[in-house]
């Protein structure tokens, strides 16, 4: 049985979706350049306009989940425990991103434990999986943790940018986690 960690931000939860659209930026999607991870690289959106979001606390509990969050958890439940893993904003945003996504989790999946964390790889040990959108959390897990395994969610901002939809990465994942268990269960 493995121990699973999703990432919510981009790989649960519209999080870059959301905060375009609450800076009226939605044209910023389409012209995102596939593999660029970090948002004021691959936007128009400025590190201060960001900040102003961040510090509300509803804007992280009112963010949409996507639409395949909740076969997702189903899928990753067919492999092990399934747990929340997620790195809150930093600075002054600190406790109300922290806030804000433990009350979007209590709302959208309310039997996921939810762990916030700035080091992902503090919950890498033989067993635990991490499923995450950003290379270097997955790279971090894996190098720099105990033994786990990671998983790279497919968005158009990693190395996976060229899965566009859900099946392809159901498929991805599926065959990862179907590999993870093989090799930890022996």
């Amino acid at each position: 049985m493995l121990d699973i960690y999703l990432d919510l931000d981009g790989v649960c939860v519209a999080f870059v979706e959301g905060l375009c659209e609450r800076l009226g930026m939605e044209n910023q999607l389409e012209k995102w350049p596939h593999g660029i991870y970090d948002l004021h690289e691959a936007t128009d959106i400025t590190y201060e306009a960001a900040l102003d979001v961040y510090m509300n606390a509803n804007f992280w509990a009112d963010l949409l989940p996507y639409p395949w969050m909740g076969e997702l958890i189903g899928l990753c439940q067919q492999f092990g425990n399934v747990s929340f893993a997620s790195t809150p904003a930093g600075g002054h945003a600190l406790p109300r991103s922290s806030w804000g996504k433990m009350r979007w989790a209590r709302t959208h999946a309310p039997e996921v434990t939810v762990h916030l964390t700035d080091r992902k790889e503090s919950l890498s040990r033989p067993g635990a999986v991490l499923i995450d959108d950003y290379d270097k959390n997955v790279d971090d897990f894996i190098e720099h943790g105990k033994g786990g395994y990671g998983v790279l969610f497919p968005q158009k901002w990693n190395s996976l940018f060229a899965l566009k939809t859900w099946e392809q990465k159901r498929q991805w994942i599926t065959r990862r986690l179907s590999h993870f268990a093989e090799v930890h269960n022996g």
